[in-house]
């Protein structure tokens, strides 16, 4: 393994038939610089695998360095993005736009849509075998109390991220009718090591400064970053063309989630919590006003009436093989990594 790519505590298998030739390919990995490319690069390159990583000029490329062969661009230029793919045996799609509190909608579809049409169309047209593409669970919805599976169909997502996620989706799925293999991975609340979002929550705890919280008993579906890589990999070796797996190790109340935190961190849990009243006002004024302040709350006063869905991640278990991060061990390499 390169200098600088310390393992997680996932290591995907190396690959169970000696005489494949999937190690010799090279695959494209779009959004490398984010979390789960990232991750799933550092896999792949374990594995022996070629690795031609797609990223903007101005992105950081200093956790894969050079044991990748970089392609500068765009996932929203097509020509770029064709130059990437060229010559490529498979592609891990992972490059999107979270945005929690993003304004613009036009965002969410240009780089969630329009860049997974410009991997597909490229994929095509170069001859591509496969691609996987990171979805997320947010395409597929849910509704409190429900357990959610890769059929549920929630004809109520919000604006924004959900819906970009589940058009993008629908768009690399369908694709399979035009002759590429194309499968679905939708991964849950991600956090873990370099995992930007989520994770922020974990950070704030381990430095003492998270002292309220609110919805304490509102449930929290989790996905381990090393097992959401490695689902993606084993998703290509073995998934079903036009399937979804779900990536979920856990679900959680928030309050769970926070007491087993605090018991590995050694940090006390959150003393307060927010009057649900508050959130909803807060959530309803910031809604409201959100032309003017250019910013979009996350959630809809409606998706805080319930505990929230959870979500069945057994058939990556079964189908793929997949072995899930219990939160503790997945926990304390993220807070040992926040120390380091």
């Amino acid at each position: 393994m390169p200098s600088g790519l310390e393992p997680l505590i996932y290591d995907i298998a190396p690959l169970s038939d000696p005489n494949s030739d999937v190690g010799d390919q090279r695959v494209l990995v779009t959004g490398a610089t984010g979390a789960i490319g990232g991750e799933i690069a550092r896999m792949l390159i374990a594995r022996g695998t070629a690795v031609r990583a797609l990223s903007r000029a101005k992105s950081d490329r200093s956790f894969l360095g050079d044991s990748v062969e970089w392609a500068e661009g765009d996932v929203r230029d097509a020509a770029q993005v064709r130059e990437a793919v060229e010559g490529c045996d498979a592609i891990y799609h992972c490059a999107g736009f979270v945005g929690p509190l993003h304004y613009r909608l036009s965002d969410f579809e240009d780089i969630n849509v329009t860049g997974t049409r410009n991997v597909i169309d490229a994929a095509i047209e170069s001859g591509v075998r496969r691609v996987i593409h990171t979805s997320s669970i947010a395409a597929i919805g849910g509704k409190g109390g429900q357990i959610a599976d890769e059929t549920t169909y929630d004809g109520d997502l919000m604006e924004g991220y959900p819906q970009s996620k589940r058009k993008s989706e629908e768009l690399a799925l369908a694709a399979t009718s035009r002759g590429i293999e194309v499968v679905s991975v939708n991964p849950a609340v991600v956090y873990g090591p370099r995992e930007r979002y989520f994770s922020r929550l974990i950070r704030m705890h381990v430095k003492g400064r998270l002292k309220v919280t609110a919805y304490s008993e509102r449930m929290i579906p989790l996905a381990y970053l090393s097992d959401v890589a490695a689902t993606h990999i084993l998703a290509m070796d073995s998934g079903v063309s036009g399937e979804r797996y779900i990536v979920c190790g856990q679900s959680v109340s928030l309050k769970e989630f926070l007491s087993v935190l605090s018991e590995i961190s050694g940090v006390s849990e959150p003393r307060w919590n927010v009057p649900k009243w508050i959130v909803k006002a807060a959530v309803g004024i910031g809604r409201a006003t959100s032309p003017i302040t250019r910013k979009r709350p996350p959630l809809r006063i409606s998706d805080l009436s319930t505990l929230g869905p959870t979500y069945d991640g057994s058939k990556a278990a079964a189908q793929l093989g997949l072995k899930y991060t219990s939160l503790e061990d997945g926990l304390s390499e993220t807070v040992d990594s926040l120390r380091r």
